[in-house]
């Protein structure tokens, strides 16, 4: 956080088990949904800051930065809308092969998928077999190879990653 009139820092740092996106109304890369992320928020209005060197409230910029990636990607497919809930089924591009973020390679191992809506659905998942290298597609007690190239689709919910230091082996 920094003050925009005395530029006063404030640094936090915080521990994420997995990291949530928000999806835009349009469709997009995985790494965009990233980026978007992380771009600096401007706090105004009633959102300002109070920073201790001015002793009162002031516009600030937020900044975030990821230490280390957690190896969880949530994406935020449902938003509150008047007075309900709506999904948001934007088709959301990711790849099976590392994704780079900074200096570090992340390999997809596991997708959950959601059809249906916030009050009604069904979940599926699909799993990259460690032995066989197959992608698995698991509904309920049906468990089904799929193509690669059929993993990546707008019911994508979570992702699940690891460090490619780690999914070396499954590659």
């Amino acid at each position: 956080m920094q003050c925009n009139k005395c530029k006063r820092q404030s640094v936090t740092f915080e521990e994420l088990a997995q990291l949530s996106v928000e999806v835009p109304n349009r469709n997009s890369t995985i790494e965009d949904c990233i980026r978007n992320h992380f771009q600096d928020v401007e706090l105004d209005g009633a959102c300002k800051w109070r920073c201790p060197d001015c002793e009162s409230l002031q516009t600030a910029t937020r900044r975030s930065f990821l230490w280390k990636l957690p190896q969880v990607i949530h994406l935020k497919r449902f938003t509150f809308m008047g007075d309900n809930w709506q999904k948001n089924d934007a088709y959301v591009t990711f790849n099976t092969f590392p994704l780079k973020l900074q200096t570090e390679y992340f390999s997809l191992y596991a997708v959950v998928n959601h059809r249906g809506s916030l009050n009604s659905g069904h979940y599926t998942a699909v799993v990259r077999n460690r032995i066989t290298k197959q992608w698995l597609l698991f509904d309920d007690d049906v468990v089904t190879s799929i193509d690669v190239d059929s993993i990546c689709s707008k019911y994508a919910f979570i992702l699940y990653f690891q460090k490619d230091s780690i999914s070396k082996m499954m590659l």
